[in-house]
């Protein structure tokens, strides 16, 4: 399903959560506010789930964690807030995992050190905190890129490609 692009604006249907056959779902930089629906959770082969560029608000739903298939993930540039469920960790097949660009905050859940096949994550520009390198204890990720640059960021990652600061500038790690 490929709506990418097309200056919809509205929530996003939750009946979207219905089509359970569906692979791969582009919603990404159009004007869809609210919620992610979390029928989402419903979409037992999706593999690639884009929905970056958007005004989408909430947290993340903890039914995504139901993906088991799921290998792209990709929320940033939105105003979703809270704290990041534990629930992502546990997606086997997770390849890419972006969620820069938006108000989540806290400490990554423990789970993230389950990540065996991440490739790309991506978290800068949110407020979260505390110590994100262990997401690199098993894997070596293409590109992690966090809030870990500056004297005042609460941010520490000894693995990230790039640190960025509250600036907006990111510099190669």
């Amino acid at each position: 399903l490929d709506l990418q692009k097309n200056l919809l604006e509205g929530r996003i249907p939750t009946e979207l959560g219905l089509l359970t056959n569906l692979e791969s779902m582009g919603l990404h930089e159009n004007q869809f506010t609210g919620n992610i629906p979390t029928q989402f959770g419903n979409l037992k082969r999706i593999t690639e789930m884009a929905m970056y560029k958007n005004q989408l608000t909430g947290g993340l739903p903890t039914e995504l964690g139901n993906l088991e298939i799921l290998k792209v993930l990709d929320v940033a540039t939105n105003g979703l807030r809270g704290k990041l469920p534990e629930e992502l960790g546990y997606l086997p097949y997770l390849e890419v995992l972006n969620l820069y660009g938006n108000g989540f905050n806290g400490n990554l859940p423990s789970s993230y050190e389950n990540f065996k096949s991440l490739n790309v994550f991506q978290i800068q520009f949110n407020s979260l905190s505390g110590n994100v390198g262990f997401v690199c204890n098993e894997i070596m990720l293409a590109d992690m890129v966090a809030d870990c640059g500056g004297a005042s960021s609460k941010v520490k990652c000894s693995c990230c490609t790039y640190c960025c600061d509250r600036t907006g500038s990111c510099e190669e790690n």
